[in-house]
This record gives C-alpha cells, sequence and structure tokens, in this order.
C-alpha cells in the first residue's frame, strides 16, 4: 500500500499527498521523517503569489546585499537594474556571481549574505514571472509553489539512484510534489523556464543528489493535454539547440541524467479528508486561503 505524506497547517488545515512507490520515496520519507519544519528557509517558503509591496521591499534587499557583499569582495557583484522591461535578464546576471563565490573558500565568511542574495533571486523569478512576464497567467496566483527548503540546515544528501531519473518531468500541476533542487548552479529545467542564455557552462549543474526538501506545486493545471507536452518538448529541444547543444550542455538531450525538470514523488490526493478543487475558481480560493496559512508539521505514514 502506498505511503501517505501529511502536511499540517494552522487552524487544522491538512493536505494529504500519495507517494510514489519508488526506492527513492523510501529513502526521501526517512530523510524528511529525521527533519523539523524550524529548518525551513523562509524566504522561498511560498513563491510565485505575493503584493508588489513586498516584491519591491525583496528588489530592494537584493540591492542591499550586493552592495553587503561588495563590502567585503569590491566590484564581484554588478548591481542591475529590475524593471519590468529588464527583470529576467538582469536577474539572470546577477545570479552568475552566486556560484562563483559560494564555490570559493575564501568567501566563506560571507555565506550568510550569500544565501539570501541566491534565494532572494530565485524568489523574484518564480514571483516576477506571474507579474511582469508578456504571457498572462490566468490569475495572479497561478504560479503559486510551497517549497520545504533544508538545503541550509545540514540535511543529509543522498546520490539519486539510477533507476530513478526516469521519474523527471518538465510539467507540473497542481497538488504534484516534487524534489527540491540540492546544487549550487542551475538545472536544466530552470534555465529553459526563464530562457537563460546569461548562465555560462560551469554553472550548468543537472540534478544528482536530493535530500528532504520538496515542493509543492498549486499550478492551474490539472492535467497535461498532449499537445501541451508536445509543445513543451518542442521548444526545450529548440532551448537546448539555441544554447549550444552537447557543447555547452555535456549531456545529450535523449540521456536521463540531463534531468530536465522535477523528479515527481507523489501528488495531493485530498484536502482536509475532501476532494481537490477541480475548477479554476475553487483553485483561487484555496490558493488565497493557503497563503494566510503556517505548516505546523510534516509527516509520512
Amino acid at each position: 500500500m502506498p505511503q501517505k505524506f501529511k502536511v499540517e497547517f494552522n487552524d487544522g488545515l491538512i493536505l494529504t499527498y500519495k507517494l510514489k512507490e519508488d526506492v527513492i520515496v523510501n529513502k526521501w520519507a526517512d530523510l524528511i521523517t529525521a527533519q523539523s519544519i524550524k529548518n525551513c528557509c523562509p524566504i522561498n517558503h511560498f513563491t510565485g503569489y505575493s503584493s508588489l509591496a513586498i516584491i519591491q521591499n525583496n528588489i530592494n534587499r537584493l540591492g542591499e546585499l550586493a552592495d553587503l557583499i561588495n563590502l567585503n569582495v569590491p566590484d564581484r557583484v554588478i548591481r542591475q537594474d529590475i524593471t519590468q522591461d529588464s527583470w529576467r535578464t538582469s536577474l539572470q546576471k546577477m545570479h552568475i556571481h552566486f556560484p562563483d563565490l559560494k564555490n570559493d573558500q575564501n568567501y566563506e565568511h560571507l555565506w550568510g549574505y550569500l544565501t539570501e542574495y541566491n534565494d532572494l533571486v530565485h524568489w523574484l523569478e518564480s514571483t516576477l514571472i506571474n507579474v511582469w512576464a508578456t504571457t498572462k497567467f490566468p490569475s495572479p496566483s497561478s504560479t503559486l509553489r510551497l517549497t520545504l527548503d533544508f538545503n541550509k540546515s545540514g540535511a543529509d544528501i543522498l546520490d539519486i539512484p539510477e533507476t530513478s531519473y526516469p521519474l523527471f518531468y518538465p510539467l507540473s500541476n497542481f497538488g504534484d510534489l516534487l524534489l527540491h533542487y540540492t546544487h549550487v548552479g542551475k538545472n536544466a529545467h530552470e534555465m529553459f523556464m526563464m530562457q537563460d542564455f546569461e548562465c555560462p557552462a560551469d554553472q550548468f549543474v543537472p540534478q544528482r543528489t536530493f535530500n528532504a526538501s520538496v515542493r509543492m506545486h498549486f499550478y492551474d493545471n490539472f492535467h497535461n493535454s498532449p499537445a501541451r507536452v508536445m509543445g513543451v518538448y518542442n521548444d526545450w529541444r529548440k532551448f537546448y539547440k539555441d544554447k549550444g547543444g552537447i557543447y555547452y550542455w555535456g549531456i545529450d538531450i535523449n540521456d536521463p541524467k540531463i534531468a530536465f525538470g522535477y523528479l515527481k514523488i507523489g501528488e495531493m490526493e485530498s484536502i482536509n479528508d475532501r476532494p481537490i478543487p477541480t475548477t479554476l475558481i475553487a483553485l483561487n480560493d484555496f490558493r488565497n486561503m493557503l497563503v494566510t496559512k503556517h505548516i505546523i508539521s510534516v509527516r509520512v505514514q
């Protein structure tokens, strides 16, 4: 019988996920059971849905962090204007500084600033795509996700089993439970979604490890049509080629170890033991309610 993953919020809200039957899921269940919810990163907990005031505060904070880092490492971080016209490229350029500094042991004393800087870049990428992107989503909360990020808590990190790479998939629906990224760098799906032509080849890091961290997606889609799947893979093949093909990626596009997408380990089964939403109106009501809550516990049973 498949295991269940339960996420309990304040006010009695409980989301129940049905977990897949795979060796990596069993390993992850042990990792998440050993973690405390207190260890989650607060910055990228809720992403993809926020007020303009909070967005501007985070843009301002990113600039402050760039200045603080430059006080210790002069001119290593080049600030970019983050506007409706420039946000995508500006954030891509600013992210390049993070792996360079994080991977240099001489700057270990700046880790606090660097990790907040990196988290804010990714938070803004995930949130601004729904606010400033030219392609409009059906609702302001269309890209909402909740991340249980234990990457900075000293959580155990394990290798992804060879047999689990086929579980990577680039499309996400409402209720998907996916393993989070554990590396310093950018993965293929992340670059594809942001159409990132700034990231250098040495900062492409395909997913090879995992820990207790997971992503809970609350997107608009309830299922993937054949046309949508075909469109995404066609766009991915074009991006792979335009980015430099095998000479950039170092991995053939048809090799599962390019890890395009995220590794799905489960999907939502119920909300307080009731069926999940089936219409966009009900989904929006749920998301509007969800962002007012906070998690108090998680468990596998």
